[in-house]
C-alpha cells in the first residue's frame, strides 16, 4: 500500500519534460486551463498569470451587461476611480464596469446613461442617472481638454452624487408622515358623508335635494380640489 502511495506522489510531483525544455513551470499550464475554464480572455493575463493592467477583465468581447450585478451608481464610479488609481485609463475603467468595450473610445453622457441604467439600484431614479452621467461626462471632458487627472474630478462627482442621494433620502423621510396625513384627509369628506348616511342624517338628500345643499357641495368641492392642487404643488416643488 505504501509503495502505491509513494508511486502516486512521484507521478504527481515529477516535473513535466516539455515544461522543463521550455523553461517554464508546469503550474503555468494549470493557470492557462483555469483561465479558459473561467471564460476569460487569455490576453487579459501576463506571463505570471496575473491580470494585465490595460486589459478588460471580462475579455475583449465582454459579457452581456445584463449579467453584471446592480451595485448602484456610486459604487460604479468608486470602482472606476479605484481602477484608475491602479493604473487603468478613464475609458478602460468604465468599459470594465459596462462589461464590454465602447464602439468609439470616448465617454459621452449617452453611453454613461446606458451604463448607469444597467447598474443602478431599484431606488435610483432617471433624474439621478442623468445627473451622474452628465457629471462624469463633464469630468472626462475636463480631463481631456486640460490634461488634468481624471480621478480627482470623478471623486468630486462621486461626492456630489452621494450628497444628492442623501438629500433626497432625507427629504423622502421627512415627507413620509405628511403624505400619509394628506391621504387620510383626502378620504375624510367622503367618509364623513357615508358615516352620516349610516347614522340616518340623510347627508346625500340634503346635498343633492336642496339648493342650499348644492351650494355647500359646490363650495366644498372647489375647496377640496384647490387644496389637493396646492398640496401637490408644494410636495412636487420640495421633492424635485
Amino acid at each position: 500500500m505504501w509503495c502505491a502511495v509513494l508511486a502516486a506522489l512521484a507521478i504527481i510531483l515529477w516535473p513535466d519534460r516539455r515544461a522543463h525544455l521550455s523553461g517554464r513551470l508546469p503550474g503555468r499550464r494549470s493557470k492557462s486551463r483555469l483561465v479558459r475554464a473561467l471564460g476569460l480572455s487569455a490576453t487579459s493575463f501576463n506571463d505570471d498569470g496575473e491580470a494585465g493592467g490595460n486589459a478588460i477583465r471580462l475579455g475583449s468581447g465582454g459579457q452581456g451587461h445584463g449579467t453584471l450585478p446592480r451595485v448602484g451608481i456610486a459604487q460604479v464610479i468608486a470602482s472606476a476611480i479605484a481602477r484608475m488609481k491602479g493604473g487603468g485609463t478613464l475609458l478602460e475603467s468604465f468599459e470594465e464596469q459596462y462589461g464590454r468595450r465602447f464602439a468609439v473610445p470616448r465617454l459621452t453622457a449617452t453611453r454613461l446613461t446606458a451604463l448607469f441604467e444597467t447598474r443602478r439600484l431599484p431606488d435610483e431614479s432617471p433624474a439621478q442617472i442623468r445627473h451622474a452621467a452628465l457629471g462624469v461626462a463633464a469630468a472626462a471632458t475636463l480631463s481631456d481638454e486640460l490634461g488634468c487627472q481624471a480621478a480627482p474630478c470623478l471623486e468630486a462627482v462621486l461626492s456630489a452624487y452621494r450628497q444628492l442621494r442623501l438629500t433626497q433620502h432625507l427629504t423622502a423621510q421627512a415627507f413620509a408622515v405628511p403624505k400619509a396625513t394628506i391621504g387620510l384627509l383626502s378620504v375624510l369628506p367622503a367618509a364623513t358623508v357615508a358615516l352620516g348616511e349610516l347614522m340616518g342624517a340623510k347627508s346625500l338628500a340634503f346635498l343633492l335635494g336642496s339648493s342650499r345643499g348644492l351650494v355647500c357641495l359646490a363650495l366644498g368641492g372647489c375647496c377640496y380640489v384647490a387644496g389637493l392642487a396646492w398640496v401637490h404643488a408644494l410636495m412636487k416643488e420640495d421633492l424635485a
